[in-house]
């Protein structure tokens, strides 16, 4: 049990390290809050950082426009095994060949996009 909580808290310490300062002021001045959520991964194979992953979706998952999503994706640079996580955590197929662009365009339609579509069929 407790090797699971220090694996946690070191989860959460590598996340942490990935905040820009820009991030760490808003946080230091609760600006900026850290939502924790228990998920299941869709693959129970996967071997991924769902945590770090489900931080990423909840903070793409609050924006607003696509450009506001490719705009943070940009900034926070991540790293093709990184979007694929993403794309896992958020049951996505995705092929090896796919591209890094293509991995954001999938994560953007399938959350952002899937967003404003379903505000569009609901507000018609």
């Amino acid at each position: 049990m407790d090797k699971i909580l220090l694996k946690q808290v070191e989860l959460f310490i590598a996340f942490l390290k990935k905040l820009n300062n820009e991030d760490l002021q808003d946080l230091q001045s609760g600006s900026l809050k850290i939502d924790f959520t228990k998920r299941y991964s869709k693959d129970k194979k996967a071997s991924f950082d769902s945590f770090t992953f489900g931080q990423y979706v909840a903070e793409i998952e609050g924006m607003q426009t696509r450009e506001d999503c490719i705009a943070y994706l940009e900034r926070i640079q991540l790293q093709r095994k990184d979007l694929e996580g993403i794309l896992r955590y958020l049951g996505v197929s995705f092929t090896k060949k796919d591209k890094k662009d293509k991995l954001q365009g999938k994560i953007i339609e399938n959350t952002i996009g899937r967003k404003l579509r379903d505000d569009a069929i609901i507000n018609k």
